[in-house]
């Protein structure tokens, strides 16, 4: 096999371990971009306790009908 056959296949494969590095930085970049962001929108000020208070209500009290009525059609499955 001539050296350049060999350096460049040594290069590929540096390539190869260099671009698999980057992409693994990258994604790692990118959960701590996220992670940023959720904090960031999480605890800026103006916090409004009476909005989130509706929204936990709408999301938790409202949904009462839609969990009984699927817990309804469970039980008649598991009944079967």
């Amino acid at each position: 096999m001539p050296t350049d056959a060999r350096s460049s296949q040594r290069f590929a494969v540096l390539e190869a371990v260099g671009q698999r590095s980057l992409g693994i930085f990258e994604e790692i970049g990118r959960f701590f971009y996220i992670l940023y962001m959720t904090l960031y929108w999480t605890f800026r000020r103006p916090f409004d306790g009476r909005e989130w208070l509706r929204q936990a209500v709408r999301v938790g009290v409202d949904s009462i009908p839609v969990v009984g009525l699927s817990s309804m059609f469970i039980g008649m499955v598991m009944a079967l």
